[in-house]
Order: structure tokens, then sequence, then C-alpha cells
């Protein structure tokens, strides 16, 4: 919840998507009934590899007209909006 955009967004209503497509587990910690595991499944592991090269080509597709220099300027900017 810490990474997402919106601070306020509904993490119990993503994860119980997940969960519906069987892409996640939730578990109650057994030594901490407060605190709920949640896991990724073989499913959700082969979505996320299946996706890997279909991500890395529109990133490159993204960035193919910038220059060295943009994207040295690019990557800063990125940098200073993660601070």
């Amino acid at each position: 919840q810490e990474r997402m955009v919106k601070r306020m967004s509904n993490t119990t209503r993503i994860v119980d998507k997940l969960l519906a497509k069987e892409l996640v587990t939730r578990e109650v910690c057994p030594t901490n009934r407060r605190k709920i595991e949640i896991k990724i499944t073989v499913k959700g592991l082969q979505l996320l590899k299946d996706l890997d090269d279909k991500t890395e080509q529109n990133n490159s597709d993204i960035v193919a007209t910038l220059s060295e220099n943009d994207l040295t300027v690019l990557n800063n900017l990125l940098d200073n909006i993660r601070q």
C-alpha cells in the first residue's frame, strides 16, 4: 500500500480481485491474528512472466525516440519524483 499512487487505495478490494482470479492466496498469520499474509500463486507468477516481454517491449517503444541526453534528463526527473 505504501508504494501505491493513491495512498487511500482500497488494498483489501484489490487483494479480493486477485484472489478471485486465483493470482494470490490470503492466510491469517498463526502467531498474530491481526496479520494477513498474501502470497502470489503459481498462476500469478506465470502471468507476471508472460507480461515481462510485453512490458519490456512497451518500455523500449516509449523511449525509442529519445536521445541519450533526453534519457538522462528523464532518469533524473524520475529520481527526483521518487524522493
